[in-house]
């Protein structure tokens, strides 16, 4: 009957007349069963009740997941062994993962044959690929973490989001 049982109420309630009156539920098993009523008990096996409660655990677990990485939108650097690094929104679960608002930070030997070499940041969207995500492999990243706010990067990056903002 794949988990429920019918019970006539003679199989719940005492059959001596005196103490079915003084039994509030069995009087009330006794006017829906004389009525016409059918009586559905669910009955959980262990089994069953097992199940539930893990896919209920399993159930949060994903959405506590799934809120923790729609908060986080904080940089992350990403160093990789080809030597790129990337700066961007990253994403650890399920897979590695940087936004398509990420940017590539390149080294740009100078000009004048001088020792200071400049930098600069690509924005990913201005490649000819412009990805909406950039999925890393995680044997290839040599280290990640979060961009300080402190670091030249980080003050360039909000520079550059206030000016955009401000056009």
């Amino acid at each position: 009957m794949g988990g429920f049982a019918l019970v006539s109420y003679l199989d719940i309630c005492p059959r001596d007349p005196q103490q079915l009156q003084r039994t509030v539920l069995c009087s009330s098993l006794l006017r829906l069963v004389s009525s016409g009523g059918t009586i559905k008990l669910m009955i959980f096996t262990r089994t069953q009740a097992i199940s539930t409660v893990a896919v209920v655990i399993l159930v949060i677990g994903i959405g506590i997941i799934w809120k923790v990485q729609q908060v986080d939108k904080s940089l992350s650097v990403i160093y990789l062994t080809t030597g790129e690094v990337y700066v961007g929104t990253l994403a650890t679960f399920p897979r590695l993962s940087l936004s398509g608002d990420s940017y590539q930070f390149q080294m740009v030997p100078s000009q004048q044959g001088g020792s200071a070499d400049s930098t600069r940041l690509i924005p990913l969207s201005d490649a000819p690929w412009a990805p909406k995500r950039l999925y890393l492999n995680r044997g290839q990243v040599v280290l990640y973490g979060p961009l300080s706010e402190e670091s030249l990067i980080f003050k360039a990056l909000l520079e550059k989001s206030a000016t955009t903002t401000t056009q």
